[in-house]
């Protein structure tokens, strides 16, 4: 089965997947409310607030 190497489709074929990856990184964006905060930020940030949870009521 012959290659497609003409440089149209190539060039048409990347556009369409920088664009697809735009769109998905958009819908994470919304679904994750903050588009700067990292995996290990958030895990980090639900560690504390876990803590926070099962601290006294004295010290909170």
């Amino acid at each position: 089965m012959p290659s497609i190497a003409s440089p149209a489709i190539y060039r048409f074929r990347r556009a369409e997947l920088e664009r697809w990856i735009e769109e998905a990184i958009e819908t994470l964006n919304a679904i994750d409310g903050d588009p700067d905060l990292e995996d290990d930020e958030l895990e980090a940030v639900e560690e504390r607030e876990n803590e926070r949870a099962t601290w006294p009521r004295a010290f909170a």
